[in-house]
């Protein structure tokens, strides 16, 4: 009998675990409810706090905007004159350019025509001065040296 009544308390002892654990449960329970509801009220709150500070940086980004936007305006006034002086000076550049680059050709042309010129002249003198020569010569010597004043040469029939 021993051993039916020790199993017999085992149950009535398990029987009593079981009541105890349910009784604890039950008593949590409230508590439990009760921590869950705290912990949603400070992830409600922390959501509410979040949305109040992007609300703010947006505000903020919102004026940091309209800044940027007077900024780019007063901006856009002092650089839409420059792009035009720009443009004006860019064809007063093009205009200068396409002048010198006539008058770079024309004085190429000059000074082509002035070498020719002075070529010519060099070959004038020169042969001016041959001739100077020839006839001091012949002057000298009493006959020139040309082919008709020292050669003859019969006639062919």
């Amino acid at each position: 009998m021993d051993t039916a009544s020790e199993a017999s308390v085992e149950e009535l002892d398990e029987a009593k675990r079981e009541l105890l654990e349910r009784i604890k449960n039950a008593s949590n329970g409230p508590e439990h409810a009760k921590r869950r509801i705290e912990a949603l009220d400070k992830m409600v709150s922390g959501l509410k706090h979040r949305r109040k500070v992007c609300g703010e940086a947006m505000d903020k980004d919102r004026a940091s905007i309209a800044w940027i936007d007077k900024e780019l305006e007063r901006i856009n006034k002092q650089y839409k004159p420059l792009c035009e002086r720009l443009e004006d000076r860019e064809k007063t550049m093009n205009s200068v350019k396409k002048n010198l680059e006539l008058a770079e050709r024309t004085m190429l042309q000059l000074m082509s025509q002035t070498k020719e010129t002075a070529v010519s002249g060099l070959l004038s003198n020169s042969r001016f001065q041959k001739k100077q020569a020839s006839n001091l010569l012949r002057s000298e010597r009493g006959f020139g040296v040309e082919p008709s004043s020292t050669f003859y040469q019969r006639r062919r029939k």
